[in-house]
């Protein structure tokens, strides 16, 4: 929601529609994922890539979950110190001091292997500094309208391939919804757990971006907090969300700790865990840019998890298809991945051409 309003900038007044058409691909594709877990009755996104496709795909599906966390956990790093700037109004003093002090507080929870008993409560100050945010936002729309640029908004394809790619990652929560549907008592009722979700997503997504739109419309950052850094409201907000990430990192870091921990067990696990701490602070201080980061995950890994994986699962899961409705699902799929291959594409070349 904090890069929405700027990621759909090149569609104006249009701004609903990636909204709404990457919901319903989203959607689409996590039903795919539920339907082909609940038919091989796993547990895990990587357990349902190798009842698929054997342990090639499982490698490759733990590959994008491993790389999906990783940027995750550089983009949270990335944020925390962003907000602490915010907060004191300092921005670009003492950078590096923030960047140490983050990657001490997560080493510390990874060593102590506390990070998942405050995922609950971190969870909860997390959504409720959100919807303060959006409330913010709302507020800004609703005293403030002669803050709005009314000039055409200048956006490049590059841009709007970004902008895609962040759209896409504000939906994509397939990575998990494996693990969530695999824990359930009943998994098949997760199919009601999604649409209730991706409504929700939707209505607030759309209630959010219209009231930035009529706030900030082309002078709205990639960071929206950026807009609203001068109200109280939206200070408390900026706290209760680098409170939220800053407790997150530790929880996302760990899965991909895991899995090195697996491949190298003759290294002493405060060697793996410092490396990968210093690794992401490190990336994380090198490419301060939030808007940037959140568009090459979801263009790269999210691309990956959410459209082209659940995609081929489902075809490899129930076979070939059969009359019209099997012609048209295919032709859909073919577009969502020729679509999602494109963004990818633009994203990764403005990328690198970003950091060149």
């Amino acid at each position: 929601m904090l890069g929405l309003p700027h990621a759909v900038l090149a569609f104006g007044q249009w701004w609903w529609v990636p909204i709404t058409a990457c919901a319903l691909a989203c959607y689409y594709t996590a039903e795919l994922l539920h339907q082909v877990q609940s038919q091989h009755q796993t547990l895990t996104y990587e357990c349902t890539g190798y009842a698929c496709g054997g342990q090639l795909a499982c490698r490759a599906v733990a590959g994008a979950l491993g790389l999906n966390q990783f940027g995750i956990a550089v983009l949270y790093v990335i944020t925390v110190c962003h907000n602490v700037q915010l907060l004191r109004n300092a921005a670009g003093q003492g950078e590096w001091q923030l960047y140490v002090l983050v990657a001490t507080v997560v080493l510390a929870c990874i060593l102590r292997q506390q990070a998942a008993m405050c995922v609950s409560v971190a969870s909860f100050v997390g959504m409720a500094s959100v919807i303060l945010v959006g409330y913010v936002v709302v507020d800004a729309a609703r005293h403030d309208p002669a803050m709005a640029d009314t000039g055409h908004c200048q956006v490049t394809v590059s841009a709007m391939a970004a902008g895609a790619g962040t759209t896409l990652f504000a939906y994509g929560g397939h990575p998990v919804y494996a693990d969530v549907q695999g824990h359930m008592t009943n998994p098949r009722r997760f199919r009601n757990v999604l649409t209730l979700a991706f409504l929700a997503m939707w209505v607030g997504f759309l209630f959010v971006v219209d009231s930035a739109w009529t706030a900030f419309r082309c002078s709205a950052h990639g960071y929206v907090l950026d807009n609203l850094a001068g109200s109280s409201l939206a200070r408390a907000g900026i706290v209760g969300i680098t409170v939220h990430l800053l407790s997150a990192i530790p929880v996302v870091l760990l899965p991909v700790v895991g899995i090195v921990e697996k491949r190298l067990p003759a290294i002493p696990h405060l060697l793996v865990r410092s490396c990968m701490v210093a690794c992401i602070t490190g990336v994380a201080f090198l490419i301060p840019s939030f808007t940037t980061v959140l568009a090459v995950i979801g263009a790269c890994t999210e691309n990956l998890l959410v459209i082209v994986f659940p995609i081929w699962m489902y075809h490899s899961t129930f076979g070939r298809w059969r009359g019209v409705k099997g012609l048209f699902q295919v032709g859909a799929d073919i577009v969502l991945c020729v679509i999602s291959f494109t963004v990818l594409s633009i994203t990764l070349g403005g990328a690198l051409l970003w950091w060149l």
